[in-house]
């Protein structure tokens, strides 16, 4: 067996989605291992043969771990809850496997990850930011924005097992048991907004500056205009293009999805891989996640708090009767 691991989490609902990019995994890393972590029960769907090694939720946390968590999440945070759980889990099970990457079930493979691995030499733990140029163009979303969501890209990670691996994971599982709640003010974002702080925690963290490596809907006009790049990055990532309510970019304002004739196929043909894997069993209402999703329109709030702070002001700067 490889020594290469490949992990997405999903829900049944999203199982077309990781099932395409296991085949894209297949097709590039014929010698890896595929595992799904599914964040949902396997009710409906247990006489399905499916391709790959699919972890259930079930089989990693006990029945009142897994009920509390249901009950404190909605099905998105539940699913950046259990990320650092199931990385755990699928090391424990494969011993031998030295390099494990997690992919968010709407990426795809378009190339070899051979530069992801080539940079695990020298580190154990490899993030991506999603920006890696300061926006002067006064579109959506801003470095304040990125500063409420997380600077790194929580879709990908690539690991070499380690013991410094072994301590970040185990911190990060511990600080989203409770606390992968989407809620600004009280500055949470999923699993997400933990790693801000694991270049500063932990050895061995390597930030990845390659802009030819990934594409979403976050960095495309900074793949539009580097240079010397190759015809198709790593990997892509669909999440808000696929579906506008996944993800916290469906609403920017800086890329028009519907004017980049490039894009346009590449969706097409990603839409059309997941369609041939779908099947009705899988059009279903997760099973855990008990709290309502909660939307990401940040025009809407931006505008709200404009408003409120301009009424503030008026208040604060009305002038008011002096009674004798």
């Amino acid at each position: 067996m490889s020594d290469l691991l490949f992990l997405t989490v999903c829900t049944v609902r999203q199982l077309p989605q990781a099932l395409a990019l296991g085949q894209s995994v297949d097709r590039l890393h014929p010698n890896a291992t595929f595992v799904i972590g599914l964040a949902d029960a396997e009710q409906g769907i247990d006489g399905i043969s499916l391709p790959y090694r699919v972890l259930p939720v079930a089989s990693v946390l006990t029945p009142d771990a897994l009920k509390t968590v249901s009950d404190s999440y909605s099905p998105t945070e539940l699913a950046g809850a259990l990320k650092p759980t199931f990385l755990r889990a699928v090391y424990a099970q494969f011993p031998e496997a030295q390099h494990l990457i997690y992919l968010d079930p709407n990426s795809a493979l378009y190339a070899p990850l051979t530069p992801v691995l080539e940079q695990l030499h020298a580190a154990s733990i490899l993030l991506t930011p999603f920006m890696q140029k300061a926006p002067a163009d006064g579109a959506l979303p801003d470095e304040k924005y990125m500063q409420n969501i997380g600077l790194y890209n929580a879709d990908f990670l690539a690991l070499r097992r380690s013991a410094e691996t072994d301590r970040m994971l185990a911190w990060w599982e511990d600080r989203v048991q409770t606390r992968a709640q989407i809620d600004f003010c009280e500055s949470l974002c999923l699993d997400q907004i933990w790693l801000m702080h694991v270049p500063a925690f932990f050895e061995g963290v390597l930030i990845a500056k390659n802009i030819d490596w990934h594409r979403g809907l976050w960095n495309w006009h900074e793949w539009a205009a580097a240079k010397d790049k190759p015809e198709q990055p790593l990997w892509v990532n669909f999440k808000g293009l696929y579906d506008r309510s996944e993800g916290f970019f469906a609403y920017q304002t800086r890329v028009d999805p519907t004017r980049d004739s490039a894009l346009q196929r590449l969706l097409a043909d990603y839409r059309a891989a997941v369609q041939r894997l779908a099947q009705p069993a899988f059009d279903r209402r997760p099973a855990y996640g008990r709290q309502p999703e909660k939307p990401v329109v940040f025009g809407w709030r931006r505008g709200a708090v404009k408003a409120l702070r301009s009424l503030a002001q008026q208040i604060n700067t009305m002038p008011l009767p002096v009674w004798k």
